[in-house]
């Protein structure tokens, strides 16, 4: 993407992963003058080999630099900044990401922005899909997985539609933001050791409610219901929008789910406890395809139905739209599902409450889990412990899960992935309607490069096994 305003200018890219090489690639284009810097040796290699400059950050020139532009996964003030940004800070020069280059773009078209602790990713896809199933034109990007400047040219369409999934790394590094609506799901302790804390967690989650025409807020935590509550809807040009699975009550303007039905409140009336009003349903379950399984996912539909109303897209289109949805890898995703036996690799469930959603949604569950721990308390969880057969635990968490989960239920200690689907494919296959549930619960860092190297992992540990042809694959055993 080429961004004219960076013609001249010069920048300092810090982190190449997948977005740092994104904005190298839109600066050079755009005739800026780039630095470059990783502390791993391998991308330091990479980048000399691709002629840039290579900098540290001790021998940069920091007050020539218009901005650093620091990926998203390196810290910049908790749990210790990376020494970059503290020459940044001392020198007084803006620390942004990538996501910033794009809105100081001022890019033509509608921008919708989502966020949340759980479901963005789904929800992100899920209103693009639908945007684009009606006619419309729309691209997922941000912390789904493409570069907010990937695959993003200037236009004569000013109706193409951006649809950002925002994290709160890249939320608190990103001054230029403006949306036209923005979406906020739910709000659980997350990151808290980047955050300096669970406020600071929510204090990065609020600035996507900077500049926007309107808001969409899932209220179905109390943190989030807090949140909702002290927007004032006079700062948003559309008004402000809540979303609720658990108490329609609580929606004065908005859309709650209840008994199946999905439906739509478009006033203050203050409805009847058992008040269901039938020309505000527009979808029911029945209508949704099996990769939107689950009331967490009840939230997410119903914010792609606002964001896709706001844009004029009919009930009859949605409707259609969403039937069509494939849902997204390692998130709830089915391997397999027949008469005697259901395979769900849910490999994106990073923190406890994020398997919530998953542990609500089966029976009879065979659980792998573990990995890289967020010191969170498991109780949360124990609701759901009745409907769980047996526990496989693999990761640095394991220790940590087999003392907390071992007072309630069955658990054995696997170390490493390749063990634990072994092991819990052959008991579920002894059982009747069983679910082989990879919902670990905890990053994946310590044995693995993200979530979807584990769950690409996981993917082919099953099909070796569905095939008979078991193979280990290389990770760290904490036993």
């Amino acid at each position: 993407m080429i961004l004219p305003f960076a013609k001249g200018k010069k920048y300092y890219v810090v982190g190449l992963g997948k977005s740092g090489w994104s904005c190298i690639e839109s600066l050079v284009q755009s005739e800026a003058t780039v630095l470059v810097w990783d502390d791993a040796n391998e991308n330091q290699k990479k980048a000399l080999e691709k002629g840039l400059t290579l900098v540290a950050p001790q021998d940069v020139i920091w007050d020539s630099l218009t901005a650093l532009v620091l990926s998203p996964g390196i810290p910049h003030f908790f749990p210790e900044p990376h020494v970059s940004a503290v020459y940044a800070r001392s020198h007084q020069i803006p620390v942004i990401c990538d996501v910033d280059l794009f809105f100081q773009s001022c890019p033509e078209g509608p921008v919708v922005g989502v966020t949340g602790t759980n479901g963005k990713s789904t929800t992100a896809a899920l209103i693009s899909h639908c945007l684009n199933m009606a006619g419309l034109s729309a691209q997922a990007v941000g912390n789904i997985g493409v570069p907010a400047l990937d695959n993003q040219e200037k236009t004569s369409d000013t109706k193409k539609i951006t649809v950002i999934e925002l994290s709160s790394y890249q939320l608190e590094r990103v001054p230029h933001l403006s949306l036209d609506v923005a979406v906020h799901l739910n709000l659980s302790p997350d990151h808290l050791s980047r955050h300096g804390g669970f406020k600071g967690y929510c204090e990065a989650k609020k600035h996507i409610f900077g500049q926007a025409n309107l808001a969409v807020v899932g209220i179905d935590d109390d943190h989030s219901r807090v949140l909702f509550e002290s927007l004032d809807s006079r700062d948003f040009i559309s008004g402000k929008i809540s979303l609720s699975t658990t108490d329609h009550q609580a929606v004065k303007s908005g859309l709650f789910y209840e008994s199946g039905n999905y439906i739509e409140v478009l006033d203050a009336v203050e409805l009847a406890k058992d008040f269901v009003p039938d020309e505000g349903v527009f979808l029911t379950a029945n209508d949704c395809p099996s990769s939107l399984m689950g009331r967490h996912n009840a939230q997410n539909i119903m914010a792609a139905y606002a964001v896709c109303q706001h844009f004029g897209v009919s009930r009859v289109d949605f409707k259609k739209a969403i039937a069509s949805f494939p849902g997204l890898s390692h998130r709830q995703e089915v391997l397999r599902q027949d008469g005697t036996l259901t395979i769900v690799n849910d490999s994106k469930a990073t923190n406890v409450m994020s398997t919530l959603t998953a542990l609500r949604t089966y029976d009879n569950i065979f659980w792998i889990a573990g990995g890289q721990g967020k010191n969170e308390s498991l109780d949360p969880l124990a609701e759901f412990f009745p409907k769980i057969r047996k526990v496989y635990l693999i990761g640095q968490a394991m220790k940590y899960f087999a003392k907390e989960l071992g007072k309630h239920l069955m658990v054995q200690e696997c170390g490493i992935l390749d063990t634990a689907v072994r092991n819990a494919y052959h008991d579920a296959k002894q059982e009747k309607n069983a679910v082989l549930l990879f919902s670990p619960a905890c990053a994946s860092f310590d044995q693995f490069k993200n979530f979807e190297e584990r769950g690409e992992a996981f993917r082919r540990l099953v099909l070796s096994l569905e095939q008979d042809q078991f193979f280990e694959i290389p990770q760290r055993d904490f036993r």
